[in-house]
């Protein structure tokens, strides 16, 4: 499995909280604004994130165990809270509660 699954993962949840947030205060009020706002915050941050090496270089390092144990932790604590914005989303209809 690539590791870049890990920064999709969470600049999408990230982009529904804050696409999320902003709709609630009226700032997108149509589903096309909300679609293309969170579509365009989660393409520009993933990327970003991607070409920033020193987080990739991380969480890749992490992935493939050359940190040991904290390095797996990290991974570890990364897949819970993709699962727990994955539930909130499902349960609550928001990723962040």
């Amino acid at each position: 499995m690539d590791y870049n699954i890990w920064i999709y993962l969470l600049t999408a949840f990230l982009s529904i909280f804050i696409i999320s947030k902003a709709g609630e205060s009226g700032l997108f009020n149509s589903g096309f604004k909300r679609g293309v706002g969170g579509s365009t915050l989660q393409i520009g941050s993933s990327y970003y994130l991607i070409s920033y090496t020193n987080f990739a270089s991380f969480i890749k390092a992490s992935y493939e165990g050359n940190l040991g144990l904290p390095g797996y932790m990290f991974i570890t604590s990364i897949s819970i809270l993709v699962v727990v914005f994955a539930f909130n989303l499902y349960k609550y209809k928001v990723a962040i509660r």
